[in-house]
């Protein structure tokens, strides 16, 4: 199964990166992988996990 989720934040890309990276191992231990996630070039606030 694939997911795309595509989320607006408001407090900026590298805090939520920070945490995003932060929770590797409990996606790992349930075999969550992640193919992608960044935000768009114009935009950091809104941004996508696949």
């Amino acid at each position: 199964m694939k997911i795309i989720m595509n989320v607006e934040i408001n407090e900026g890309y590298e805090k939520w990166k920070q945490l995003f990276v932060s929770a590797d191992s409990a996606r790992e231990k349930y075999g969550i992988k992640v193919l992608a996630y960044g935000h768009p070039k114009d935009n950091e606030n809104k941004i996508y996990q696949v």
